[in-house]
């Protein structure tokens, strides 16, 4: 048990157990949860070649680096262009970065927790409760990026806090100042939470001095050095940084009671999916006590306070907004709930209780290890293919084999990602995402999916048009054909067009 008042609860819980009787090594623990993150990372990369929508949008964005890419900070996609130099433009560079995020996040969440308590049964508990929040140990997952990164920089900002307030050293105060820098580089809620850790901190007596000391001011240096040239990116490009913001906002077409009614309901419902899980597998291992769930010490009601007044700017976003609030939103924040429940359930949880919470964790994580490759393998058996099994190595193989376009204009970025894993060597572009300098001289190809219309949709031609600065309106298209993945019953379909020089007579078919 810590001796620092930060860790130290007012009172201990009456026990007659020790739960020292189940101990875990740290260096066996993690060797599991890396075994966990290896085998999530050969799923992906064996169940399916076509990236998801968010990786696709990394892949397109990774051809240049910039101080900003949009109304996304660059963070992640300089971490991912790295990734690419040294594996290759390739599915494995893209899980690997997010498994390793993902890792590094639990990693914390065990070291924060230990690290308050000083036993290894609350950072166990803190670590193993990150399987029970569905936005981590699923979405994540499933199709996740700069949120992935952001919940792992906030995961390393409270663990640098609690050293600071336990140890004051200097060092910690610099690497608090990194990691806020790098959350804001990340993702633009890291602010979210980093405030509310910020006002929360000042509220509590003990350690606002903390806060308050003068070597405060190399974190506000080095946030202020390592930030500057992005928020001048910012305010040079404020029409592309902006470009997206309407994704906060709902229909206004609603009267106010449905509009902002929807946009709580939401917002009620994401804190639920947090909360309720982890809560309940709680509920199931003690009897019912309410002070259980009452933060005693300060660090306990740091965490508190943070949750808190983070959801009360989210509130605030809900009805400034008109939003219809998303979970990922609140990843960065709500991390802390694992974290804190170590803290008030470890000392009443006996060893037979603990090795249960064990078992029931790795019963999570199999599941999760199960279905979510079985989502993309049982596509055609259900009836519903989902992103994963669209076909873009077969459908592009069909295509001239020594045809190397230096230009790809892509329908959406779904599209123009997969076909980057194809090219690697072309310069993509897409309507979504900011233009990057191509040579307009050069091969090219314009490709866009076919549903009910084989043509281009009006708007993508409009697109096409202005980049290439030519009528296209004569072109003639060629159209590729294929199974989805798993399947022989349902089809996908792209239409193409080759760009002179490159354009071969017999694909006019």
């Amino acid at each position: 048990m810590a001796s620092n008042h930060l860790g130290a609860p007012p009172e201990r819980l009456e026990q007659t157990r020790d739960v020292r009787q189940y101990q875990i090594s740290p260096k066996f623990l993690f060797a599991c949860v890396a075994g966990y993150f290896l085998l999530q990372l050969l799923s992906r990369v064996l169940v399916s070649d076509t990236a998801n929508l968010d990786e696709a949008e990394q892949l397109i964005l990774t051809q240049r680096l910039q101080w900003g890419y949009a109304s996304q900070p660059p963070l992640y996609t300089w971490l991912q262009s790295f990734f690419f130099v040294i594996f290759g433009i390739n599915i494995f560079a893209l899980a690997l970065l997010k498994n390793a995020l993902l890792f590094t996040t639990y990693a914390f969440s065990y070291l924060t927790a230990k690290q308050i308590t000083g036993e290894r049964t609350s950072g166990l508990l803190a670590l193993l409760g990150l399987l029970f929040l569905p936005q981590i140990v699923w979405e994540s997952q499933r199709d996740l990026t700069h949120s992935v990164l952001t919940t792992t920089l906030a995961a390393s900002t409270v663990f640098c806090s609690i050293k600071i307030f336990q140890t004051r050293k200097t060092l910690y105060y610099l690497l608090i100042g990194l990691c806020a820098a790098a959350g804001i580089l990340s993702k633009y809620n890291y602010a979210v939470f980093f405030l509310a850790l910020c006002v929360s901190a000042l509220s509590l007596r003990k350690i606002r001095p903390a806060v308050l000391d003068r070597r405060i001011l190399f974190s506000v240096a080095l946030f202020l050095l390592l930030t500057l040239p992005h928020f001048h990116w910012v305010w040079s490009h404020h029409e592309a940084a902006f470009a997206q913001a309407e994704k906060l906002h709902t229909s206004t077409a609603a009267n106010f009671l449905t509009l902002h009614g929807k946009g709580l309901a939401s917002l009620i419902i994401a804190i639920a999916g947090y909360v309720l899980p982890l809560a309940l597998i709680y509920l199931a291992f003690c009897k019912w006590k309410a002070r259980l769930f009452i933060p005693q010490t300060d660090t306990e009601k740091l965490f508190v306070r943070t949750m808190l007044l983070g959801l009360f700017f989210c509130l605030i976003a809900v009805f400034s907004f008109n939003a219809r609030f998303k979970d990922r939103w609140m990843q960065p924040l709500l991390f802390l709930i694992p974290i804190y429940f170590s803290l008030r359930f470890w000392q009443a949880l006996d060893a037979s209780k603990i090795r249960k919470f064990v078992i029931v964790s790795r019963g999570v994580a199999l599941v999760v290890l199960v279905l979510l490759p079985l989502d993309t393998l049982s596509g055609s058996f259900r009836k519903k293919q989902t992103r994963l099994n669209a076909p873009y190595s077969a459908l592009l193989k069909q295509l001239e084999p020594h045809f190397h376009p230096r230009l790809i204009v892509a329908e959406n970025r779904l599209v123009g990602g997969n076909l980057r894993l194809k090219f690697p060597n072309s310069d993509v572009l897409v309507p979504e995402l900011a233009r990057f300098p191509f040579a307009n001289d050069t091969p090219g190809l314009i490709v866009w999916g076919v549903t009910d219309k084989t043509n281009m949709s009006p708007q993508f031609a409009r697109f096409v048009s202005k980049v290439l600065q030519a009528d296209i309106s004569q072109a003639k298209a060629g159209y590729l054909e294929s199974p989805y993945k798993y399947s022989n019953e349902q089809l996908m379909r792209l239409g193409f067009v080759a760009l002179p020089p490159a354009t071969p007579q017999d694909w006019n078919r």
